[in-house]
């Protein structure tokens, strides 16, 4: 049994290089933001999508997915890497595996 694969979509950090000013919330277009076309992305190729940020802003600005808040701060891009990791490691635990009969019939069928 096969999986969708978990998308996550790193959000942005403590944006001191911006003033303060999340990077993906920036408006490049009327209706466009920054976050908008990896998001797209991730949502056309992953079966769930969320969100990794230390911003809580960034987090309330998308509220129809599912908020990571960065646990791990001050290490930049790492440290949100290690708290999405952390997160898909917890989701794989929640879920049982498949059973040895369930691979073993898919095996030869190219089924998954």
């Amino acid at each position: 049994m096969t999986q969708a694969p978990l998308g996550v979509l790193l959000a942005g950090g403590e944006a001191v290089r911006t003033g303060g000013r999340p990077k993906g919330l920036f408006v490049l277009a009327p209706g466009r933001r920054v976050l908008d076309a990896p998001l797209a992305a991730l949502q056309a190729t992953c079966g769930q999508v969320v969100v990794d940020s230390a911003d809580p802003r960034v987090l309330g600005a998308l509220p129809d997915l599912e908020a990571i808040l960065d646990g791990t701060r001050g290490i930049g891009a790492l440290g949100a890497i290690r708290t999405a990791l952390a997160a898909g490691a917890a989701r794989s635990a929640s879920t049982p595996a498949p059973s040895r009969a369930r691979c073993t019939a898919s095996a030869g069928t190219g089924t998954t």
